[in-house]
């Protein structure tokens, strides 16, 4: 059907309109009016529609916002990689991510109109802002990933978040811990409550969180091991909808992030009468803490609790963390996941253990993330290199 002049009521031809079928929905039959100044302008919408309908897109749902659907996708708690379920910690941050920054920012556009400037916009407001570049590149992975389900629900004929360039999120590098910086830690330790927690730390690798999950059953001090089957986190609260529920709650998880999380590590012999001392260190917190008329509670015997026997809050560690190694002299900038960074680093430049079994011991699914992010020099080994050329090629006291 050829446009048709649209008049006003003198009778002047004010613009153009066409219309296309929207398939048959029972005995209706759907469709959807184009308009435009011009015949011209018409003939290219319909053109383009008519395109967008042959890739699949449901022009049925053209009058969707963004904001609406937004809301349908973080509901049904989109799954992550290989189509596993998001972890609690990470949907909750795309509930955040979608609720404080997509929808009152994007919110108010038709999906299907929604331009890469729109997402340009979006990007630049925020590094306007001051938001960290890392945290702009994740906000938009957020909203492409929303937008591949729309895509591929045909909602939209392309995903506009793919088409623009990201902020840099490449970490700069950082000074990481030494031998010498760990030697003042654990120094510092002696007499503190997290003596013991500080030696694990330092010894294995753990995540903090796996540093603080261990029950007495995942510890055999005779064959000098401990099985790692679990993480300490903070999570959303399902009652949290319920008045005087908090919004999250502290719980001792499963390990479930790979296959590789669930492992067996062989201790350091210093760490097994450490372990053997925490094992008397917690039956006299518990005889202290029932003794002042409190409830012992430490069903899943864990092996570091709170005074009355529960989990640590990785929050509370962290702030006692900080306290230790302002203690030790260290930077402001060390943090504790850097403790995993040095030990896995010194496994690997030690050459006693294989890129394997630092993969295993580490809990990567994967050997090169073992190889890739926690072996890159850092400044003493590019000091010990520099003193290597020296060696070898000759130094010289004076400058050519």
């Amino acid at each position: 059907m050829a446009p048709k002049p649209r008049k006003n009521k003198a009778g002047q031809v004010i613009g153009y309109f066409d219309r296309i079928e929207l398939g048959r929905i029972g005995d209706k039959r759907p469709r959807k009016y184009v308009y435009g100044k011009t015949a011209a302008e018409v003939r290219r919408k319909v053109k383009a529609l008519e395109a967008d309908q042959a890739r699949g897109v449901d022009l049925r749902k053209d009058r969707l916002t963004v904001a609406q659907f937004l809301r349908k996708w973080i509901e049904r708690k989109p799954l992550g990689r290989k189509g596993r379920p998001l972890a609690d910690r990470t949907w909750e941050a795309y509930v955040q991510i979608v609720t404080d920054f997509l929808i009152p920012r994007l919110g108010h556009h038709r999906l299907s109109k929604l331009q890469p400037g729109d997402v340009e916009d979006l990007r630049d407001d925020l590094l306007a802002e001051g938001r960290a570049p890392s945290y702009v590149k994740k906000i938009l992975d957020v909203l492409s990933k929303a937008l591949s389900r729309a895509e591929r629900d045909g909602a939209i004929a392309r995903n506009v978040a793919r088409l623009i360039t990201k902020p840099d999120a490449t970490a700069p590098k950082k000074e990481r811990p030494n031998d010498g910086h760990m030697c003042q830690l654990l120094a510092a330790a002696v007499g503190d409550p997290d003596e013991v927690l500080t030696h694990l730390l330092v010894k294995t690798g753990l995540r903090k969180g796996e540093a603080l999950a261990p029950r007495l059953a995942d510890l055999d001090l005779d064959a000098g091991t401990l099985a790692i089957t679990g993480t300490v986190e903070r999570a959303p609260n399902p009652k949290r909808d319920q008045e005087g529920e908090p919004r999250t709650r502290l719980h001792r998880k499963p390990s479930g992030k790979s296959d590789a999380a669930i492992r067996l590590l062989a201790l350091a012999p210093s760490l097994i009468p450490l372990l053997r001392r925490r094992l008397i260190e917690q039956e006299i917190e518990r005889v202290a803490c029932e003794k002042q008329g409190l409830t012992w509670a430490n069903p899943e015997g864990l092996l570091f609790t709170n005074p009355t026997g529960g989990p640590i809050d990785p929050r509370t560690f962290f702030d006692r963390y900080k306290a230790l190694t302002k203690r030790a002299g260290w930077p402001a900038s060390f943090t504790v996941h850097d403790l995993r960074h040095a030990q896995i680093t010194a496994m690997i430049t030690s050459k006693l253990v294989d890129p394997e079994t630092a993969r295993e011991m580490a809990g990567h699914s994967d050997v090169r993330v073992t190889i890739g992010s926690y072996t890159h020099s850092n400044l003493d080994l590019q000091r010990a290199a520099a003193a290597t050329i020296d060696a070898r090629f000759g130094a010289s006291s004076e400058a050519a």
